[in-house]
This record gives structure tokens, sequence and C-alpha cells, in this order.
């Protein structure tokens, strides 16, 4: 990871924002932006479950309570922690350990986590399969906690499971004109967006009357609850917004790195 890249984790790990562990500590060649080849439209059957997907995501945008990203639970073998990184409950975290009940739509969680919850809302993908790669996730972290005695080769081999199920198709690199403010190329509905390797999000396949990739995004910005930015206790939402909106929300003042992919639920049969 370069010095800017490092210090941009630390900083947005200061203020809780982002997910920071899922920061890769090496620098990946990322693919040119080309057109995406959309293999939904090869299946009949992936293109409905994707359409299933966006239509259940939109049913859901407004509900859902973003408080602070997810963290590890190092006393529980490396699985997610029943807290946020703010303290407040994970309930999505407590789903998975078993310690509590499948989330209702006013359930907290971090981004990663509504990506999944709105397929498994939408039929892509069951209870025991989320389970299972998660125990895959903390396995991983586990193995690598013992041969390196650190967290953070723990906390990255956690989220490389992760981002490889969430990213299982061809990886494309998406890219934004800083002067149109209009990115491409463009990409399919139910496809998984990563932005920054620290906020995921469910692409809707739409674009917005400004041109933007539309996309479901389960944050604190652009919009938080309450909309004053002196309030001491906001909280996020799942919204429908678009990717550039929330690139510049993020107000990191260069070009961050997005990708977008099919996720497993998409292409496994």
């Amino acid at each position: 990871m370069s010095v800017v890249g490092r210090a941009a984790v630390q900083g947005a790990e200061r203020l809780g924002l982002f997910d920071a562990v899922k920061w890769y500590a090496r620098e990946a060649p990322r693919p040119a932006a080309a057109k995406v080849e959309n293999v939904l439209a090869k299946s009949p059957a992936m293109e409905a479950r994707a359409r299933r997907i966006v239509d259940t995501g939109r049913r859901m945008v407004g509900s859902l309570r973003w408080q602070g990203g997810t963290k590890l639970d190092e006393e529980a073998g490396w699985r997610l922690s029943e807290k946020t990184l703010w303290g407040r409950d994970n309930d999505f975290g407590r789903w998975m350990r078993g310690t509590g009940p499948e989330p209702g739509l006013s359930g907290t969680m971090a981004c990663t986590d509504a990506v999944m919850y709105i397929a498994h809302r939408a039929g892509a993908v069951d209870e025991a399969t989320l389970r299972r790669i998660h125990e895959e996730a903390a396995d991983a972290a586990s193995a690598a906690w013992r041969e390196r005695g650190d967290s953070w080769p723990a906390e990255c081999a956690f989220w490389k499971v992760m981002d490889d199920h969430l990213l299982r198709g061809e990886r494309t690199h998406f890219e934004v004109d800083p002067a149109l403010g209009i990115g491409g190329p463009d990409i399919p509905a139910g496809h998984v967006v990563m932005i920054n390797n620290s906020h995921a999000m469910t692409s809707l396949g739409t674009r917005d009357a400004q041109g933007r990739q539309e996309v479901l995004s389960h944050w604190v910005h652009p919009e938080r609850m309450p909309p004053d930015d002196g309030t001491d206790q906001p909280f996020g939402r799942l919204q429908q917004t678009s990717v550039q909106e929330v690139v510049a929300s993020m107000n990191y003042g260069y070009a961050l790195p997005i990708d977008s992919a099919a996720p497993f639920w998409l292409l496994d049969t």
C-alpha cells in the first residue's frame, strides 16, 4: 500500500467512516476501463435473479441503519463482532453468529452486510450459505493470526475471502471523468460495486438524469439522519444514489479506485 493510501486508511479509521481493515497490504493491478461483458444476458435465470435483487433493494430504500463500520471479534475466532466500530449493536453480525434473529428492515448493519442482506431478501442466497462464507473468512483470519501473530494480516485475510465471493466475476475498473462527472463503463444490474476497497454497493444498472451510475448504498452519506451535521448521533440508511455522489461525499480530493463484478449468487447455479 502506498504512503498516501496508508494515510487515507488511518484518517478514515479515526473518523469511523470506512472499514479500513478491508484495505489489503498490497497494490493489485487494476484492469483498464472497458466495456463490461454482461454475463447475465447469457442466462435468463441469472438476469431474473439480478432483477429480483434490484427490485427488492429499491423497495427497501430508506430502511436499515448504518451506525458504524464492521469490526472483527478476535476473542470469537475472528468472526463479525456483535458491535459496530461506533459501539452500536450489529444486528447482521449477531445473525451470522447465531446469537440473534434475522434482522428486520430497521436492523443495524454495515454497507457490505446490506449488499448480502438485500440479496438474501430477494431469495438469491440463503442464510446457511451466508454463514458458511463468513465461517470460511473467519477460518482464514484465524490461520493468518496463528502464522503472523498480528491483527492486520488476520483482518486482511478475512476481507480477502469476502471480496473473492462478493466480486466473484471478472472485475472491471470504473473511471469517472473529473471534468464531466460521468463515469464508465456501464455496470450491469445486480453487480457489486466497491469503492476504495472499503465501501460496497449494489448496481441498479441504470443512469440518473445527469448520466451518473445509479446504485443502492447503505451508509451515512450522501444523506444522513438526522440531517443536522452537528448531531452527535447520526445514522445512515439504505439510499438510492450514484457512484459519483458517494465518491464526492468521501471528499478525498483525488481519484479513488472503483471496481465492480458479479457476486457469487449471480454466477453459482
